[in-house]
């Protein structure tokens, strides 16, 4: 059992904390571009791309590896496994894009980083729902 109650072990209890932190700073850095203070809003972005990559790197990618085998079935645990997985490399590509990209003022880099809040708050309900779906259920 988990240290949030659930059946979860530790690591997916801490992984999906660590997601909803993450989340927060995304949606603060969606705040903060807002309100034109760019600085605050790129370190916000930066760190929880970090967080992200360190989390994917510890959890999300090990665990996926070692469950593969349970992809086979056509569950609906299965397809928000799959859509989940994708989207995050996806919205974490995009975000790494996006912090490299060198003129601020450009029209495709403001779509670029809408796009990248859309897939990532996508990809972040997608991944409270698996963690609903395999532990909570």
């Amino acid at each position: 059992m988990g240290f949030l109650g659930s059946q979860a072990p530790n690591a997916a209890d801490l992984n999906v904390i660590t997601q909803i932190i993450a989340f927060c700073l995304l949606l603060a850095g969606v705040y903060f571009v807002r309100a034109a203070k760019i600085k605050i809003h790129s370190r916000l972005m930066k760190s929880a791309i970090i967080i992200e990559s360190g989390a994917l790197i510890i959890w999300m990618g090990p665990s996926l590896i070692l469950n593969i085998e349970g992809l086979r079935s056509f569950t609906p645990g299965v397809l928000v496994t799959v859509l989940h997985a994708f989207g995050g490399v996806f919205a974490l590509i995009l975000a790494i894009s996006a912090v490299y990209h060198r003129t601020l003022g450009s029209l495709q880099l403001k779509w670029t980083m809408w796009l990248t809040f859309l897939v990532w708050a996508l990809t972040a309900v997608l991944g409270i729902s698996f963690y609903a779906y395999y532990y909570l259920v």
